[in-house]
């Protein structure tokens, strides 16, 4: 997609006519009503306190988060830990050892997402 754009004719004559910083600075800006509404809808969404969504960079499951979510999952407390992955692979591991674990794009991964009241 990144590469359509370089590709882009419109790109290229914004970027050299307002420099790359500005061009970016033009992009935030056009964003910011969608994510404000983004955000008011979003705030509606009921929330469930207990379901914490975690993750880790590039896709894998590695760093502290991972510690605190195998912590979390084995051992009995009020919150329901979900590890949200990209990578089918990591998912399907996580689920084979018995852990809950979602695919992040996909429609139970997104659903867990927005419920989620804390994300790590």
């Amino acid at each position: 997609m990144l590469s359509r754009l370089r590709a882009s004719r419109a790109v290229r004559l914004v970027v050299r006519r307002f420099g790359v910083h500005r061009a970016a600075m033009l992009m935030g800006l056009a964003q910011l009503p969608v994510l404000r509404i983004l955000q008011l809808a979003l705030q509606r969404f009921p929330r469930d306190r207990h379901i914490v969504v975690m993750g880790s960079p590039l896709d894998r499951f590695a760093d502290n988060a991972a510690y605190l979510y195998v912590h979390l999952s084995e051992h009995p407390t009020d919150l329901q830990a979900v590890w949200v992955s990209g990578s089918p692979e990591v998912v399907r591991r996580l689920r084979s050892r018995g852990y809950l674990a979602e695919r992040r794009w996909s429609p139970r991964g997104v659903w867990t997402t927005l419920r989620a009241g804390t994300f790590v």
